[in-house]
């Protein structure tokens, strides 16, 4: 069977201190692998030893191998030159990791131009056609500041995708994202396995590795506790630690008891309206908030949430209201 990425024994330390215990995976065309924990369990410090790219100080130890046939230890710098071609990366914070200085077509045409290697107007023609395939058709000049996090996260993929790498390392892809914008991402995802594409996912979002599916393998301090199919892991759980994990999922929280509401308004919003880029984002919009209560904004990315947010705190001018 081809293997699209092995790691062998993958262990990151510092020169006297050892961070992740050695690890051994195999990913398989179109398999996903879900590395799942706390913060500070090690899983993206394992993805960075895989990629190559880890934060001086620290090195890994031990063998990576990909499809096409290479392989070296871990503390040596040959697979950089497969990044985007072999190896890419979808990172979290999309806002952090692309170029502010450059508009989306171009983020995207330069991985055309750079790492497949083809000329300007067919790389602008392809990155146009990729952002239209998103949704995002009239972003093309815009910068990464002015796209919302679900767009900035879907930029940041058709940027990743474009080089046409077999193995995508995704890195909590769904941090800070809404229900309806995780949902885009999963199916982002999805749509690469089934086209033959590998996934090394670490989260913290369980429901995230559930509808993914696969392999999972649950990490606390440095070193697998549990691993097997998702289905098994989180349904059924061994370790009493994966079991504290699920059952520190919020779906599973208990509802919160209602009690009546009394004192004055922390806040309160009247008749406020906002535009931005020439397009209204909402008007009239009122509401109060009191002691002890919570209200819950949620809307496709793009729809005044953050700005909403920015505008409560004086960030911000409103078009209209108080």
């Amino acid at each position: 069977m081809t293997v699209a990425l092995t790691t062998t024994a993958l262990e990151i330390r510092t020169a006297d201190t050892q961070l992740v215990e050695p690890l051994s995976i195999r990913l398989a065309p179109g398999q996903v692998l879900s590395i799942i924990g706390e913060t500070g369990s090690g899983k993206s410090l394992f993805a960075q030893g895989v990629v190559g790219n880890l934060p001086a100080g620290l090195e890994a130890h031990g063998q990576i191998g990909l499809a096409d046939g290479f392989s070296e230890e871990g503390r040596q710098s040959g697979r950089r030159a497969h990044w985007g071609r072999g190896l890419a990366v979808l990172p979290q914070e999309p806002w952090l990791s692309l170029d502010p200085t450059m508009r989306a077509l171009s983020q995207v045409a330069e991985t055309y131009t750079q790492v497949v290697g083809i000329g300007r107007t067919e790389a602008r023609d392809r990155a146009s056609a990729d952002l239209a395939r998103l949704n995002l058709a009239g972003a093309e000049r815009k910068y990464p500041f002015q796209l919302s996090g679900g767009m900035a996260q879907r930029l940041a993929f058709a940027a990743t995708h474009a080089g046409g790498s077999p193995v995508l390392i995704a890195d909590e892809p769904t941090k800070g994202l809404d229900r309806d914008r995780i949902d885009e991402v999963i199916d982002l995802l999805k749509a690469m396995l089934a086209e033959g594409g590998s996934l090394l996912i670490i989260t913290h979002d369980l429901e995230v590795a559930r509808r993914l599916g696969g392999e999972v393998m649950i990490m606390l301090k440095g070193r697998v506790i549990e691993a097997g199919p998702a289905e098994q892991v989180l349904g059924q759980p061994q370790h009493a630690y994966t079991r504290q994990l699920l059952a520190a999922d919020p779906a599973r929280w208990p509802r919160r008891p209602s009690r009546p509401l009394t004192g004055e308004a922390v806040v309160a919003v009247e008749g406020l309206a906002a535009q931005r880029g020439g397009r209204q984002l909402f008007e009239e919009l009122s509401f109060t908030v009191r002691p002890g209560e919570i209200l819950g904004v949620t809307g496709p990315s793009g729809c005044g949430k953050s700005t909403l947010g920015d505008i409560l705190l004086g960030l911000a001018t409103p078009g209209a209201g108080t």
